[in-house]
């Protein structure tokens, strides 16, 4: 996914980037999309770079904004291209090599200690969904980012049908803000692009016979378009604590194991009280017990992972 001026602009006027201060961690380098001229020459008049001349600045923004609409056979402006004209620090970490760009696996890589509690801002801007690793990816962008620091996700959410490996919904970004008490600062929604449906011929069949395949194929109207949708959200990081991840139950008819619950650390009490905004009467198992509210939460644990 392209990067939009707008989100920029939108940690500026959040107080989120600070004039010669503020370290940034692109996770994926980022294309910077659609720029003007003047969006380049407001964003330098924040944050620019005192050494630059008034010419040498004209210039650059002319070539930042011309480069920044997506053209063939072109290379479309980097991110990083437009915070050169800043004292802002800019790193990236990608499997990919690219401008202002540290080759880093996300799906295995360790963060570095020189770059624990490092940034002020960490840019996840449609790169996650590509591991399967997502524990992993997390864990490094929490590490990474400092207390008071701000985590600014842009993801796949729905639509996006055979791109990358993972959707993400509010559930999963509100759960991991919860056990790692991140502060959300802002939470939207934004249209995507639009793609297929399905896959033309995709098999369908009854939903309690999968035995059955005298389904039918897609037809090609069907196949067409769905609205595609990004899940959008900022959070501030509050503690030094460890990365601590979400066990999802709420959605579960079934009461956890107490060897699991024991393992998880959970106190009942509290998280019952958070889930209980989250979950309605229907959601009770039939058995007649209470259904279970529940939010464990363990430090990353290496060798259950590796």
């Amino acid at each position: 996914m392209g990067f939009h001026y707008g989100y920029l602009k939108h940690l500026h006027e959040l107080g989120c980037l600070k004039n010669g201060e503020s370290r940034i961690l692109d996770i994926g380098s980022q294309n910077i999309l659609d720029l003007r001229v003047e969006d380049v020459l407001e964003f330098a008049g924040w944050y620019g770079r005192t050494d630059l001349s008034k010419e040498h600045l004209t210039k650059e923004s002319e070539r930042i904004a011309y480069f920044s609409v997506v053209r063939p056979g072109e290379r479309t402006t980097y991110l990083s291209e437009l915070l050169d004209l800043t004292t802002l620090f800019y790193t990236s970490f990608d499997v990919c090599p690219a401008l202002k760009t540290e080759i880093f696996d996300l799906n295995v890589d360790d963060l570095p200690a020189s770059y624990s509690e490092y940034f002020d801002v960490v840019l996840n801007f449609g790169t996650t969904e590509h591991l399967l690793n997502q524990l992993h990816a997390f864990r490094v962008m929490h590490e990474a980012l400092k207390v008071g620091g701000v985590i600014c996700h842009n993801l796949p959410s729905f639509g996006y049908v055979n791109h990358g490996y993972v959707n993400y919904n509010p559930l999963m970004l509100r759960d991991i803000a919860k056990a790692n008490s991140y502060e959300i600062m802002d939470f939207w929604y934004c249209q995507g692009s639009g793609g297929p449906a399905l896959e033309p011929e995709a098999d369908l069949r009854p939903p309690g016979a999968p035995y059955d395949k005298n389904g039918f194929k897609v037809s090609q109207a069907l196949a067409e378009h769905i609205a595609y949708y990004n899940l959008n959200f900022l959070a501030r990081k509050t503690t030094s604590a460890s990365f601590r991840m979400s066990l999802e139950l709420r959605t579960s008819h079934s009461q956890v194991d107490s060897g699991v619950e024991e393992k998880y650390k959970v106190d009942l009490a509290t998280v019952r009280g958070i889930d209980s905004e989250a979950r309605d009467d229907a959601s009770a198992p039939q058995s007649g017990k209470a259904p279970i509210s529940w939010m464990g939460s363990i430090p990353f644990i290496r060798r259950f992972y590796k």
